[in-house]
């Protein structure tokens, strides 16, 4: 293995030792003034730049999220089949790996108009047309929540969150939403109670993405 010495002006002196391996390799060197770290070094926040390699960080690290808290105002839903609640409330990400873990979660009121109708509540990838994590049950249906809601009258209400988690599969952008459906014909209220007075309140919903590196 062959050596470079490099004496000091006073004293010491630093080898440049080149491993005994076949082929050739080049070592090249800013043409900047500067310090070069090794392992010993530690490298202040400021300097930093550019992206760290996703492979870099631990089990766990969340590496990004994105949210919407779109301002919806009263939606009113009828649907029997399950169908979008509002395209508003829809948030996009493009993964940073393809082996992590996205959780998703939805918030928001929801209304049940003093109905006996159950209402079925799901996440769904619109992208790629699929549900966030549902199984099969029996008869029952796949989605993420269900809710009966008969309180008391028309502005029966009750804050409601859809959390569920898939693996990212991919680093293509996938967009999601949330999809509701009803038991029979009926009508349901989403995100403000149904009158109009200072007693009832708006909450705009929201839907967030995290993903966390596997």
């Amino acid at each position: 293995m062959a050596d470079i010495v490099l004496t000091g002006n006073t004293s010491g002196a630093i080898t440049v030792a080149a491993p005994a391996v076949a082929g050739t390799n080049t070592l090249t060197l800013p043409a900047t003034t500067g310090t070069i770290l090794d392992t010993n070094s530690s490298l202040s926040a400021p300097n930093l730049s550019g992206d760290i390699p996703i492979a870099s960080f631990p089990t766990g690290t969340i590496l990004q999220v994105v949210t919407v808290q779109p301002d919806t105002g009263l939606v009113t839903f009828t649907s029997t089949s399950f169908a979008e609640v509002d395209s508003d409330l829809r948030v996009a990400i493009t993964p940073k790996a393809s082996d992590s873990t996205l959780i998703v979660t939805c918030n928001y009121l929801f209304g049940g108009n003093n109905g006996t109708q159950m209402v079925a509540m799901k996440l769904y990838d619109i992208t790629n047309s699929t549900n966030v994590n549902t199984s099969a049950l029996g008869s029952k249906q796949q989605c993420n929540s269900s809710v009966r809601d008969m309180s008391y009258d028309v502005n029966d209400g009750v804050q409601m969150q859809l959390q569920a988690q898939t693996t990212s599969g991919s680093t293509v952008a996938r967009t999601y939403g949330m999809y509701a459906k009803l038991e029979a014909a009926a009508t349901r209220y989403f995100f403000a109670n149904f009158s109009d007075t200072g007693a009832l309140g708006y909450a705009k919903p929201s839907i967030t993405v995290m993903e966390v590196a596997a």
